[in-house]
């Protein structure tokens, strides 16, 4: 058999930078199997969620494909997380590491895809290396909810790998297979819907697609085993630029039909979940306005990775004008030289729209959520960044003596840079403390975050600063909802706490407090009233339980109490019924015993004997109820058939 010693160290060196890529990679996020879960949409993805807890089952599956739920359409990512909860419960090292190797894949298809399609291997590697360990993308791997990231990335690199097969052999079911790979990509996260748009910016550089003549470019290929050329033997003809990119779009079309029923899917879902911003909230020019000073934001972010959050909050209306007009001509001149550049080196212009369109769909122009951006969303852009940097880099030293011991050696440097950097970000994950804590040190007015600590706090049970930090919450947002119910649920705990130890002038200002935050939560206003009963303020005790009952009729406790508290009052009828709707929720002897005395006021003698007899019967010791029973039997006439049916 012959060899080819050449062929040989080139496939060994490629797999020695898999393995080095691969442990720097592992090295740095190992720390991960070591975090807790973040009750920032960690909850809502695994641990208060029951049906991810379930595991995988048919059921489960059919609820993956149909849920709206956390206002997006992403069954991959439910499915993914059903698998860790049946592989690890909620053990939370098992659910990180997962991630992890999500990571560890994309890293891996990263480089083998750059290196297959440019033959450059040290710019390849060094781009994933970037990729691999830059800090802003600590938030895609260390955090659970956002598993939908990594997730879909893999599947993006998996499909530009087929598309790449596909380019150098064009049949119908290597075609076939880039379709399966992107539909499986949008269903774990709808921000894949631009991958058609980037494959067509591969085709200009570095598959010089747009060079040639595309004789097959079409899905419907010609069936059969017919070989065709790859792009580097095909003849380069000359051929007019429209007709090669209708051409070159055609060939997408079932690609960007993909991306249509995705973005309809993915707008209905959000709807539904109310996490669409309406223009009232945010107008057009605001939307436009942030949106340029996050696509700055983002690349100051990857030159100087400091001051990282979880969460930005929007600025609304109150961007600095020279901060917006600073962001337009820092981008618009960059876009300026990037053209110039671009026919001597194509590479730029494929970068440089490949990280501006890749962020299109998070950049807020539709704005969803509340945030300004976000660092996840920098998990697919900063790839084309890296691209237009490295190779930029090379070439501008090219003519330079040493220049390769000089790019190794700045290259070496900016590495180390970045893994310190990203080793003190990832410890920030470690829990919900120390993110949020760090989240507003590196943010100002960060509502979603004093809400997050005061929700850390409340759950070691220290509701006095969980108070404090829900209070601030909502100073900086007064209509922030999450804020506005965890503190009234601070303040009534705290009231419980106080009731408990006999402060109960304490518990009711915390109970009042709660109930002026949610008037409408039954359990406060019957908190509040039976406090103020026990001070004896019957009546305005009457107000705050009638309320309750209003808000919730099945409250069991609060029917009961709000019977006994009229029956005080004289208002024996309202009583009555009270207690009547109190034994439909649950039979209780104490209520049947109550109506007994409440007919025996009445003088409704064989009634009163009837609900005695009956607390008899679910609690045959209850004293109270046979001695009342015996005083009434004593006053009338037992030998009444009635009567005597009654007590048999």
């Amino acid at each position: 058999m012959k060899r080819f010693p050449a062929l040989d160290r080139l496939c060994e060196k490629r797999w020695l930078i898999v393995l080095a890529l691969a442990g720097i990679t592992s090295v740095t996020y190992l720390p991960v199997k070591h975090h807790q879960f973040i009750g920032y949409d960690d909850s809502r993805y695994v641990t208060r969620n029951t049906r991810v807890q379930a595991g995988l089952s048919w059921n489960n599956i059919v609820w993956a494909f149909t849920t709206y739920e956390v206002a997006n359409w992403h069954p991959l990512a439910w499915l993914s997380h059903m698998l860790d909860c049946d592989l690890f419960g909620l053990n939370p090292s098992g659910h990180h590491l997962t991630s992890l190797v999500l990571h560890l894949a994309n890293v891996g298809l990263l480089f083998s895809l750059l290196q297959s399609m440019t033959g450059s291997l040290g710019r390849s590697a060094f781009v994933t290396a970037l990729f691999a360990v830059h800090p802003l993308n600590v938030e895609s791997v260390a955090w659970v909810a956002e598993r939908k990231n990594p997730l879909c990335t893999l599947f993006w690199l998996l499909t530009l790998w087929a598309y790449l097969r596909y380019v150098r052999q064009q049949d119908w079911k290597r075609y076939s297979l880039v379709v399966v790979s992107f539909a499986l990509g949008l269903l774990s996260k709808p921000m894949v819907v631009t991958l058609p748009f980037v494959m067509l910016l591969l085709d200009y550089w570095p598959l010089a697609r747009f060079d040639m003549r595309i004789d097959s470019a079409k899905p419907k290929l010609k069936k059969g085993k017919t070989k065709q050329k790859s792009p580097r033997q095909v003849e380069r003809k000359p051929v007019g630029f429209l007709i090669r990119t209708v051409d070159l779009v055609w060939e997408k079309v079932p690609l960007f039909l993909l991306t249509l029923v995705s973005c309809a899917v993915t707008f209905k879902a959000q709807k539904a979940g109310g996490a669409l911003v309406t223009g009232e909230s945010f107008s057009l020019g605001t939307r436009l306005a942030n949106a340029v000073v996050a696509y700055a934001s983002y690349l100051f972010k990857t030159f100087w990775p400091t001051h990282l959050s979880v969460f930005y909050p929007h600025p609304g209306f109150s961007l600095p004008p020279w901060q917006i007009l600073l962001s337009v001509f820092l981008l618009g001149g960059l876009t300026f030289f990037i053209v110039r550049g671009t026919q001597r080196f194509r590479y730029l212009i494929v970068g440089w729209l490949w990280f501006l369109g890749t962020l299109i769909p998070v950049i807020g122009l539709v704005q969803v959520g509340n945030q300004a951006m976000a660092d996840r969303y920098a998990y697919i852009p900063l790839i084309g960044l890296f691209v237009l940097l490295v190779w930029g880099a090379s070439d501008l030293t090219h003519s330079l003596k040493w220049h390769r011991s000089w790019l190794a050696g700045a290259g070496g440097l900016v590495l180390t840079i970045l893994l310190l950097c990203t080793s003190r970000q990832l410890g920030y994950w470690h829990d919900a403390g120390r993110l949020f804590a760090h989240a507003v040190s590196s943010t100002t007015d960060n509502y979603i975050a004093y809400d997050a600590l005061g929700m850390v706090s409340a759950e070691r049970g220290d509701l006095d600063e969980a108070i404090q930090y829900f209070s601030t919450s909502l100073e900086i947002r007064p209509t922030y909802a999450n804020a506005l119910k965890n503190l009234a649920g601070a303040e009534h705990n705290r009231g419980v706490i106080s009731a408990s130890q006999g402060k109960l002038d304490e518990a009711i200002r915390h109970y009042r407090r709660a109930s002026e935050l949610q008037p409408q939560n039954a359990e406060f206003q019957y908190n509040l009233g039976m406090a103020l009963y026990s001070q004896g303020a019957t009546a305005e005790a009457v107000q705050h339980v009638t309320q309750a009952v209003r808000y919730q009729p099945k409250h069991f406790n609060a029917q009961r109490d709000l019977g006994s508290l009229l029956a005080q009052e004289g208002r024996l009828e309202e009583a009555v019924a009270h207690y009547i709707a109190a034994i439909r929720l649950q039979a209780d002897p104490t209520i049947y015993f109550n109506l007994g005395e409440v007919m025996s006021q009445q003088g409704r003698s064989s009634q009163a004997i009837q609900y005695y007899t009956q607390a008899l019967k679910l609690a045959p010791h209850y004293a109270e109820a046979q001695h009342s029973l015996n005083l009434l039997l004593a006053k009338v006439d037992t030998e009444d058939p009635a009567i005597k049916a009654k007590t048999r």
